[in-house]
């Protein structure tokens, strides 16, 4: 094996070192250049990412708040509505309240005269029913003749 024969080392080695120089050169001029430029486009890519999401969490953010303000100012606004609300329906039960027992009031006045009126009504015919039983009354027991208005003088004056 003619690598192996020391006679042939320093010419191997010379080979050996423009070889290695000649690819070194190559490497670092043509390969090493693109290696870093994509390492370079990398790297600006994770750092406008990285920018990217900083800038999409901090509108998030501001979104969120702002969200949540209207989120408040809503519900104030229906808390105000519910409250407004809550307020006419109590003035409305409060008329209602008061029509109602003013019906009823008059109502109950009328039923009072329409009840005095009936008592007076039915007290009259009582008297007149009297008047004529005792009519009969005494006609038959004594055969004399009352008149009305003598039977009617007599149970008034009793009453």
């Amino acid at each position: 094996m003619p690598q192996l024969d020391i006679s042939s080392y320093p010419s191997q080695l010379f080979w050996l070192a423009v070889t290695f120089a000649v690819l070194f050169y190559i490497l670092l001029r043509v390969a090493l250049p693109k290696i870093s430029g994509v390492l370079q486009d990398r790297q600006q890519t994770i750092s406008n990412n990285l920018d990217n999401a900083a800038t999409y969490k901090e509108e998030a953010e501001n979104l969120e708040a702002e969200y949540m303000a209207s989120l408040k100012e809503v519900r104030e606004q229906a808390r105000e509505k519910i409250a407004k609300a809550h307020a006419e329906i109590q003035q409305l039960t409060e008329n209602e309240h008061k029509k109602l027992d003013e019906f009823l009031a008059k109502q109950a006045v009328e039923a009072s005269s329409n009840i005095e009126k009936s008592s007076k009504d039915a007290l009259e015919s009582i008297s007149e029913v009297s008047a004529e039983l005792s009519q009969l009354v005494v006609e038959k027991l004594s055969g004399l003749k009352l008149s009305k208005n003598d039977a009617l003088k007599a149970i008034n004056k009793n009453n």
